[in-house]
């Protein structure tokens, strides 16, 4: 018991955490497919950015849960035909313990892979701050009577990437003109 990891790192939290991020990827990819010509004349980079952070997420998790599963089922096959407790380091970076034998190609694909994907929802998240901005400084007069949210929450529910995801037209629900 004293060699037993912690939680977090076993295989069945590994599963379901990668799951139900998944989950809400693929949720979030369809969503944007269908609200495309909402989202398009509003701001045509920010959609493609998301549209490009959200499929690189969407390949990276497949990809993940496809090592896992693969050699989870590798693992499954061989005496005693039980699974370890301990989660699937996705990709081992570690040389000595290295038994899967992941080249040095595939480890730099997945390491580009997940510095892409990181890097567009980081580059998504900035032009849709400055885009923010922007039409707060072109809103010369800010009437509160137009919406119910405080104005505290209303700042931090616009400081995040995803809102014009669920909200298409929130910048002209809260900002309106004289």
């Amino acid at each position: 018991m004293a060699y037993r990891p912690a939680f977090a790192r076993s295989l069945p939290v590994q599963i379901m955490l990668t799951g139900v991020v998944l989950t809400l990827v693929a949720v979030l990819f369809i969503h944007l497919l269908f609200t495309g010509q909402y989202h398009w004349p509003l701001a045509p980079v920010n959609y493609v950015l998301q549209l490009s952070g959200v499929t690189t997420l969407l390949i990276s998790l497949i990809a993940t849960i496809h090592v896992v599963l693969s050699a989870t089922f590798a693992e499954s096959e061989k005496w005693p035909y039980m699974l370890s407790y301990i989660a699937v380091n996705v990709p081992p970076l570690d040389m000595e313990s290295n038994t899967e034998m992941w080249s040095v190609a595939e480890r730099a694909t997945w390491l580009v892979m997940n510095a892409s994907t990181s890097g567009l929802i980081q580059v998504c998240s900035d032009v849709f701050e400055l885009e923010h901005r922007s039409i707060a400084h072109r809103s010369h007069t800010f009437n509160s009577s137009h919406f119910s949210i405080p104005r505290g929450l209303k700042d931090v529910l616009f400081s995040h990437c995803w809102v014009r995801l669920f909200f298409p037209h929130a910048p002209f629900l809260f900002l309106t003109h004289r």
